[in-house]
C-alpha cells in the first residue's frame, strides 16, 4: 500500500489531454502513482510525494489540488 498521501489534481478548462499526460508521466517517474484519470473532470487521483506536491502547487495550469480523505476501490459487478 502506498505511503504517500492521496490527492485529486484538477486542471483548468483550457488544458489539453496531452498536457495532462505529461504531468501524469512526470509524476509517475518521480515517485508518485496515478491511481485514476478522468477526462471529464480534466484531472487525476494520485499518491503524491511531498517534494513533487510542492512542484504542483501554484502551477498555472492546475485549477486545484485536494486531499483525498477516503480510499475507494471501484469494481464492476455484472
Amino acid at each position: 500500500m502506498p505511503t504517500d498521501p492521496s490527492y485529486i489534481v484538477v486542471f483548468k478548462d483550457h488544458v489539453t489531454p496531452e498536457q495532462i499526460k505529461e504531468y501524469v508521466e512526470k509524476l509517475n517517474s518521480n515517485g508518485g502513482l496515478v491511481t485514476h484519470e478522468w477526462s471529464i473532470l480534466k484531472g487525476f487521483a494520485a499518491n503524491i510525494p511531498d517534494n513533487f506536491l510542492n512542484n504542483l502547487q501554484g502551477d498555472s495550469l492546475i485549477k486545484y489540488i485536494g486531499r483525498c480523505l477516503l480510499r475507494c476501490t471501484a469494481q464492476r459487478q455484472f
